[in-house]
């Protein structure tokens, strides 16, 4: 075997190693999240459980805004905006982020006549909203209404990079957020004591992998389920080139 052949193989193999690497661990988090026990929010405020709960999103003192693209009622808004290539037609990301207010999380255990609530500091976490817009457009310039919205959050959106796009290309804005009443998984934060009146804890980011999920539990192992498939595909296309390189050598 030459070094070509050897250089050839080993083109693929790398990326081969590196997405089986990214497919395991993807599939180790869904199974983790899978046969966990999420506690509720009164056990988790409790200190009960391992800070893994689920319970019922509301607006804290900051309230809600209106997400940028879609004009939505949220708690937390994330988004992305893609622009196409001319020679190729793929969609390559030109910049992402998130706009965070904490929030609160309540749930209700058992007779108790009130709500228990853990107040959600989302600074730090990886954010994965339920609810997803997708809107693709061609133009030098986005509808008022969503300029108006853009220009609320100038401290959190790089507005520069947003508005200054290539008119000639489509866009696409991809826009999640978790809206009140949205049901939230949150895991992996650090669990502290509250000094707001009618909080009864705080989760803030800590040494683990701070995660809130929109849409509960289930929601939470799909989504590592999808990015499993999608780097297990380019593996095995991966691995497919270490093959043919390694057949065409012999």
């Amino acid at each position: 075997m030459s070094l070509e052949e050897f250089a050839v193989a080993g083109v693929f193999a790398i990326p081969a190693v590196l997405f089986t690497t990214w497919t395991v661990y993807y599939l180790w988090k869904a199974l983790r999240i899978a046969v966990s026990q999420p506690v509720s929010v009164g056990e988790a405020a409790a200190g009960r459980g391992t800070g893994e709960f689920v319970g019922t999103a509301r607006p804290a003192a900051d309230g809600t805004f209106d997400a940028p693209f879609s004009g939505a009622r949220a708690l937390l808004s994330t988004y992305r905006i893609l622009r196409k290539s001319g020679s190729s037609g793929s969609w390559t990301t030109k910049t992402s982020g998130s706009i965070e207010r904490p929030f609160l999380v309540e749930g209700r255990d058992g007779e108790r006549a009130e709500n228990d609530t853990i107040l959600v500091d989302p600074d730090g976490a990886a954010i994965s909203p339920e609810n997803e817009s997708v809107r693709e457009r061609t133009g030098s310039a986005l509808p008022n209404d969503v300029r108006l919205r853009l220009s609320q959050h100038q401290s959190e959106v790089d507005l520069e990079t947003v508005l200054a796009q290539n008119a000639t290309r489509s866009r696409q804005y991809v826009e999640g957020y978790i809206a009140p009443g949205d049901r939230i998984h949150v895991s992996g934060g650090q669990l502290e004591e509250s000094d707001v009146s009618g909080v009864d804890a705080k989760v803030v980011a800590g040494d683990g992998q701070y995660r809130i999920t929109g849409g509960g539990r289930s929601v939470a192992v799909w989504g590592f389920v999808k990015k499993a498939v999608v780097t297990g595909i380019v593996s095995i296309i991966a691995a497919g080139g270490v093959v043919i390189a390694l057949a065409a050598a012999l």
